[in-house]
């Protein structure tokens, strides 16, 4: 086998190792908060194209024991949407594709998903436009990156009454 075959090879595995290692950890720490009655019944959606903002808020809201899902678009969102809607959803709105915008349209446009609170987290510019479009579609919040994790963490247990 050529070098550079085995090498790919080798990368594989350790990708594979560092998925199954993290899926793992997730497991455990799911368990262990739910052994200790932390675990709280609201399910959150993160949708973000970028899988470092994911994984932050992933972390840190898996800590406060919330049960998290996650999309890298909207496409991906709807169908976790479908199996079964979330408490609250965490929406960024630079995606491509489909846009925040277009996707919280479509979220409003449905009678079963009309009322599931929405947080936007966006690095876009808060001008009137913006504002006006987030107002418009009935968000909750708009909070602008880098995040301020004591907001959000506040705002999340306001909104889900878990405070």
């Amino acid at each position: 086998m050529p070098v550079l075959a085995q090498l790919s090879w080798k990368i594989i595995e350790i990708f594979r190792f560092a998925l199954y290692d993290a899926s793992r950890e997730k497991y455990y720490l799911r368990k262990k908060l739910t052994d200790r009655g932390i675990m709280k019944q609201s399910r959150i959606l993160v949708i973000d194209d970028s899988t470092t903002n994911i994984v932050l808020l992933e972390a840190i809201l898996t800590e406060k024991g919330y049960q998290i899902e996650t999309a890298l678009n909207a496409k991906e969102a709807f169908m976790r949407i479908e199996k079964q809607i979330p408490n609250l959803i965490l929406l960024d709105l630079l995606m491509p594709k489909v846009s925040g915008f277009d996707f919280l349209e479509q979220l409003r446009k449905n009678e079963l998903t009309r009322k599931t609170p929405v947080i936007v987290i966006s690095a876009i510019n808060a001008d009137d436009e913006n504002t006006r479009k987030i107002n418009d579609l009935e968000a909750v919040d708009f909070i602008r990156k880098p995040i301020d994790i004591q907001y959000l963490v506040t705002r999340v247990e306001e909104i889900l009454g878990t405070r």
